[in-house]
């Protein structure tokens, strides 16, 4: 992640650097919707079917479009969020995936298109997120972040803007964790359904996305 430093000898250029950094922050974040705004449950999202081993080539944990990303929808006043998964992942017992560390690899590739206004409830979109995974049998439910915020960077001590001037601005973009990289799922076959929220439940903002169901299934060596 970039540092940035303040030129001491010329005070505009201070000014500058402190406005772009509290841009750059805000633009990442979100903070309560307006009431004008409608909050959308994608519990049942029209999300498009991929083969599971398009799955396999995906970099987690990028933060862009990926072959799985879903769709951006058709209608520009869509505010939600929106996820893939594959439906089948296989995972032979004691043995980690050299690429993730983990059991195996499970990619959430999500999109997401949310309104920012002033003043930011969170420090950005993704941090403000949970994944959720819930076992379709025993109903035990399983949360963890979307991504790490180990060495995320604080807002800014000043926000240089009103309410005024961020009123109708919205912040879209993509994500890419690995679900077992946060989510602390058994080394167990299982139905799993899995989502993402922001918020809680009877606050504002609150969201949730569609739901996606992922059946992993123990291999032979």
């Amino acid at each position: 992640m970039a540092r940035y430093t303040q030129n001491h000898t010329n005070p505009y250029l201070k000014g500058t650097v402190r406005l772009l950094l509290s841009l750059m922050w805000l633009m990442g974040s979100v903070g309560c919707l307006s009431p004008k705004t409608e909050v959308i449950d994608m519990t049942k999202g029209d999300v498009m079917i991929i083969d599971d081993k398009v799955y396999e080539d995906i970099e987690t944990g990028i933060l862009g479009p990926t072959p799985c990303s879903p769709q951006k929808p058709e209608d520009p006043s869509f505010r939600g969020i929106l996820i893939n998964a594959p439906q089948r992942v296989t995972f032979i017992q004691g043995r980690l995936v050299p690429e993730t560390n983990t059991f195996a690899k499970i990619p959430i590739c999500g999109y997401y298109h949310l309104n920012v206004i002033y003043p930011p409830k969170y420090p950005s979109i993704p941090e403000g997120m949970r994944m959720v995974a819930v076992n379709t049998e025993t109903q035990e439910k399983y949360v963890g972040p979307v991504i790490d915020c180990s060495d995320a960077v604080p807002p800014p001590k000043t926000i240089p803007f009103t309410k005024e001037e961020l009123e109708g601005i919205s912040v879209a973009a993509y994500f890419n964790p690995n679900l077992l990289e946060f989510v602390p799922l058994p080394e167990v076959p299982g139905v799993y359904e899995v989502y993402i929220e922001l918020g809680e439940k009877g606050e504002d903002p609150y969201f949730r996305s569609n739901t996606v169901t992922i059946v992993i299934v123990a291999v032979e060596r």
